[in-house]
This record gives structure tokens, sequence and C-alpha cells, in this order.
């Protein structure tokens, strides 16, 4: 960053970082880097969860909501590991572990990582950056015919409505 400038009796500073940092580039490459791994023939499960976690990586905590979180949270499993320690590469019996007090097993969190980037580009829907919405005013009422502007009088005007549409 540049060091701040004198203007007078106002000090003016560089850039900031966001005026540098092309955010909504960065989430659609992390988008399009994903899309690449998941397509390519010789993915690696760690591939895909290296590059799902460095989307969700760049996502602001401020952007996080409640449905996020939960999103989250069902991308989350717990799963039963051994970790049972191996002697001259053969792994020790669950007798033995239990004899000496070291688990056997032990229970760890795992993400699906499919389902963290579901999280994520459902977030990235509900804040509106995926798509563009277009307004567009669609006339679906009878036209009025009659005077119209500062020159109208307004009782002429509401007879002519109600005449033209048959009550009166």
């Amino acid at each position: 960053m540049s060091a701040p400038t004198k203007f007078g009796s106002q000090q003016i500073s560089g850039l900031a970082i966001r005026d540098r940092m092309n955010h909504p580039f960065l989430l659609a490459n992390g988008i399009y880097v994903f899309q690449h791994t998941t397509t390519d023939q010789t993915n690696l499960e760690s591939i895909v969860r290296e590059t799902v976690m460095a989307l969700y990586d760049i996502i602001p905590d401020m952007w996080e909501d409640q449905e996020f979180n939960k999103d989250i949270e069902r991308a989350k499993t717990q799963q039963t590991a051994d970790v049972r320690p191996d002697f001259c590469g053969q792994q020790a019996t669950p007798q033995w572990c239990q004899a000496h007090g070291i688990p056997a097993v032990r229970t760890v969190i795992v993400y699906n990582h499919h389902l963290i980037m579901k999280a994520c580009i459902n977030l990235l829907d509900r804040r509106g950056m995926l798509t563009k919405k277009i307004f567009k005013e669609i006339f679906t009422g009878k036209r009025f015919k009659g005077k119209t502007g500062p020159a109208a009088d307004m009782a002429t005007v509401v007879e002519e409505v109600f005449r033209d549409s048959g009550q009166t």
C-alpha cells in the first residue's frame, strides 16, 4: 500500500485492499476450479476437499446466515476411526491396547465437501450474487383514452373510467 500523501490540510491514503481485490471474480474462480476438479478423470478426494475449503475460506464471516450454518451442520458426520498404534508394520490388537490403556478407536468429525460446496452456492444465491433479477413492467389493465394531464378535469376523467368499465 502506498504511503499517505498530504493534500492541503487533509491526508489522503492509497487504495485499500478492497479496492484492489475483485471478490466476485475470486468466488467465481473458486466455483470454476471446483467444477474442473470434479470433472477431471484423475481427481483425488484431497484435491476436491482443498478446492471446496479454498472457496469456503474466502467467504466473509459476516455473510454467513442461519441457513448457511444449518447447511454446514448437515455436511458434518461422525465416524469411528481405528487409531491403534503400529509396531514394525503390525497393528496392535484391541486386547493389547486395552491392557495398556490406549484407545483402539476414536470418533472423528468428517465433512462432506460436496455438501459444503452446495451450502456455499446457496449462500451466494441468497445474497443475489449468482443470478441477476431484471424487473420488467407489464401493463395488464385497460388503457385510458380520455384527456390526461393538467388540462383534464378530474370529474370528467373519473366519469370516463366508470363509463368504459360498464359501472355507472
